[in-house]
């Protein structure tokens, strides 16, 4: 075995969100991460986690980038672009050493910081206010999630969906960029 470790030292993800008639509104569904390698030498697997309701788990990969080889050594970052369609929105993002099996030389983490639809019409009465948070997208939420087990103890309880339910006004998730659905029922 050739271990190695990474870190994830950022990640922030987009909630997209269904534009509302007549509303000028800025939605992105970008995604970042910022993570350390201990092997500079060997590329690093990007992944979303989407977790079931049962708690099994699904892995989607985004990218593979190689580590900087000069200033902050074995440094990892990517920048994907704001308009792309990431759905669903997911808690947790995982980054492994490439070629590695799950499991190994990985980390994952939740995701540190999500980016909501923004008002872009100021100076105008009633175009400045909060959007609603498309909450609908991040399935977790709406649908629930695995077992909670604390300090190494399994057997929680299982995690709902919100109840009440914040509902943004829009009836269901935003299909992913290949139409399907992203928080299927």
């Amino acid at each position: 075995a050739n271990p190695a470790h990474v870190y994830i030292e950022e990640g922030l993800m987009g909630m997209l969100g269904q534009p509302f008639p007549g509303v000028d509104q800025e939605e992105t569904s970008r995604f970042r991460t910022v993570g350390f390698t201990t092997d500079p030498s060997r590329s690093v697997d990007v992944f979303l986690v989407d977790v079931a309701p049962d708690g099994s788990t699904r892995e989607r990969r985004l990218s593979t980038l190689a580590p900087e080889q000069a200033g902050q050594i074995g440094r990892v970052r990517i920048t994907l672009p704001s308009k792309a369609n990431f759905l669903a929105v997911t808690r947790e993002m995982r980054l492994r050493v490439a070629g590695q099996p799950e499991g190994r030389s990985e980390y994952t983490a939740p995701i540190a910081e999500y980016i909501y639809p923004e008002p872009t019409r100021f100076g105008q009465r009633g175009a400045a206010f909060a959007l609603p948070v498309p909450v609908e997208n991040f399935c977790v939420l709406a649908k629930g999630g695995e077992p909670l087990a604390t300090l190494g103890r399994s057997g929680g309880p299982a995690l709902g969906p919100l109840d009440p339910y914040p509902n943004s006004g829009h009836p269901t998730a935003q299909p992913r960029a290949d139409g399907s659905p992203s928080c299927p029922l």
